[in-house]
C-alpha cells in the first residue's frame, strides 16, 4: 500500500501499558436548582513498555524491495522501547429550567516515542461537540454540531498508517459540521425523529480515512413500540 511492503514480525514480544488519571468535577445549582452547572475535567497519562509500531525494517539487510517495477519500501510492526501518550478531557454540562441543556465536550491526545521523540502512529487530532438542547413534554430539538483540529504532517506517525497520501500538503485539515435533529412523542407507543446533518455540505475526511464523511443529509425514522 502507498509504495510500503509490510511484512510479519516473529520477534515481538508484548507491549504493556500503565495508566494514570486524575480528574476533578464541579457541580453548581443557583436559583433554587432553576440553573445547574457540571464541569468535569480529567487527564490522562498511558506509558507503553516495549511499544509496537510500525517502523523501517529489512530482510537480510535489504530495506527495500522492487516488485513490476515498483520500489516497495518493507515495514513491520516492531517494539520501539518505551512511548507515552497523555492527553485530556474537557466537558461542561449546563441545565436551564429544566428545558435547555446546553453540552460541551473536548478532547485532546499526544502520543511520542520516547527513544526518539518521534510522533506515535494513529493519534487522533483535537476532537470537540458542541450541543443546545430543548425538551418540554413531547417535543426535543437538540442543534448540535462536531469539530476537528488541524493534524499536521510533522505529527503524523513513520510509514503510510495515518494515510499520509490522503491528506494536504499540510496534513489534515480542521472541520466542523452543524447539526440538528427533532423528536416528537405521539403517544407512549409512537414517536417520530427527523435530522438534518452536515447542513454547510462541508466536504471533510475524518484523520487517517481515506473516505470522504456524508454530505449533507436527512434522516426520517419512526419507532413505534407495543
Amino acid at each position: 500500500k502507498d509504495q510500503y511492503l509490510t511484512l510479519p514480525n516473529f520477534n515481538l514480544i508484548p507491549e504493556y501499558a500503565y495508566n494514570l488519571s486524575t480528574g476533578w468535577n464541579q457541580n453548581i445549582n443557583l436559583f433554587n436548582n432553576t440553573f445547574s452547572c457540571i464541569l468535569k475535567a480529567v487527564g490522562y497519562t498511558t506509558l507503553l513498555e516495549n511499544a509496537i509500531q510500525k517502523e523501517s525494517f529489512n530482510v537480510n539487510g535489504i530495506d527495500s524491495i522492487n516488485y513490476y517495477g515498483l520500489n516497495y519500501q518493507i515495514l513491520a510492526n516492531q517494539n520501539i522501547d518505551q512511548a507515552l501518550v497523555y492527553g485530556y478531557n474537557l466537558i461542561l454540562d449546563i441545565n436551564l429550567k429544566k428545558y435547555w441543556k446546553l453540552h460541551s465536550g473536548l478532547c485532546y491526545t499526544k502520543g511520542i516515542s520516547l527513544y526518539n521523540t518521534d510522533p506515535l502512529q494513529h493519534i487522533p487530532p483535537l476532537i470537540g461537540k458542541f450541543s443546545l438542547g430543548y425538551e418540554r413534554h413531547s417535543l426535543g430539538i437538540t442543534i448540535f454540531s462536531h469539530f476537528n483540529g488541524w493534524k499536521r504532517l510533522e505529527d503524523f506517525g513513520i510509514g503510510n498508517v495515518d494515510n499520509p497520501l490522503e491528506a494536504t500538503t499540510d496534513g489534515y485539515p480542521s472541520w466542523i459540521t452543524y447539526n440538528i435533529k427533532a423528536s416528537y412523542n405521539l403517544n407512549k407507543q409512537l414517536s417520530f425523529n427527523l435530522g438534518c446533518y452536515n447542513i454547510c455540505d462541508i466536504h471533510y475526511k475524518y484523520f487517517a480515512s481515506g473516505i470522504s464523511a456524508p454530505g449533507r443529509s436527512l434522516l426520517m425514522s419512526i419507532l413505534l413500540t407495543y
